[in-house]
């Protein structure tokens, strides 16, 4: 989620802007919350967290010091696909249903979320397709 905090602060898009706005707020701040109540209701104890991000302006960071906006849309779309994979394996280890169910969660809502990173990036052509393979 800091990863979003600072990409907010740094892309110049207002859509782009907004769909980092939207993941943080509808996938990652839930996921976080039930998963601290589930972890909280099961006696684990919870590391401490970092503080949340300030909301910034790009305008004052210098342009090599900065993801640009295409490199913030794909850096969100591979952290949307990491966590489905991660999810997913830890759907496949998890031998609790209720702990399957959350992961079922994070994965529904992930795909989701990186649905709509990836028709954004189509739209400006900063989707990166690996080559295809020659036999």
């Amino acid at each position: 989620m800091r990863n979003e905090e600072l990409g907010y602060n740094l892309v110049q898009d207002k859509e782009l802007k907004q769909i980092i706005k939207e993941v943080r707020d509808t996938v990652h701040v839930p996921i976080r919350e039930e998963i601290s109540q589930f972890l909280t209701k099961e006696g684990v104890p919870l590391p401490q967290s970092t503080p949340e991000k300030p909301v910034g302006d790009y305008r004052s960071i210098p342009e090599g010091a900065k993801l640009n906006d295409e490199e913030m849309a794909n850096l969100l779309s591979y952290n949307l696909a990491m966590g489905v994979n991660n999810a997913s394996r830890g759907l496949t280890e998890s031998i609790r249903a209720d702990v399957g169910l959350i992961f079922t969660k994070i994965i529904i809502n992930k795909t989701s979320a990186g649905l709509t990173v990836k028709q954004y990036l189509e739209r400006h052509e900063w989707l990166r397709v690996p080559p295809y393979y020659k036999s």
